[in-house]
């Protein structure tokens, strides 16, 4: 399984972003002492392996499963502005996946490569917090590999 390779992958690309140069991006949480006001980092993979029961033809196995990647916001004055710059980051993490994370296909490790990426679909979530204000965003990225 390459899912935390693809996870590294994913966050690379997002790190290129440059209307995201203020934004920490991390493959997994950076834990509370390391985490900023606008952050995006890879959170949880989940899916399915499918293996071939065939003792003639196809012996690929795959891997279906979804990257999830949380951007958040705090720190601002309002809900408004935490909910409003999610929605920003969140765009810019879309059109860069979108954009070129096709570049994804063909990425091989260990005898396995990634054959697709996409859909891509958001939920969105806030509070008003003791804290003050938090906006997230979950962004699942689907993947699909297979053995070479």
């Amino acid at each position: 399984m390459i899912r935390y390779q693809v996870r590294q992958q994913l966050a690379a690309l997002v790190a290129e972003v440059p209307a995201l140069s203020s934004v920490t991006v991390t493959t997994a949480y950076p834990g509370d002492k390391n985490l900023r006001a606008e952050a995006v980092w890879g959170d949880r993979t989940t899916g399915e392996v499918e293996f071939p029961y065939a003792m003639d033809g196809d012996k690929t196995s795959r891997d279906t499963f979804e990257v999830v990647l949380v951007a958040r916001v705090t720190g601002k004055r309002t809900l408004d502005e935490c909910c409003l710059r999610v929605e920003e980051i969140t765009r810019e993490v879309v059109q860069k996946i979108a954009s070129t994370g096709l570049t994804l296909d063909g990425f091989a490790v260990d005898n396995e490569e990634v054959c697709e990426v996409g859909p891509i679909s958001v939920q969105t979530r806030e509070a008003e917090g003791d804290r003050g204000p938090i906006a997230l965003a979950e962004i699942t990225v689907t993947v699909e590999t297979q053995t070479l």
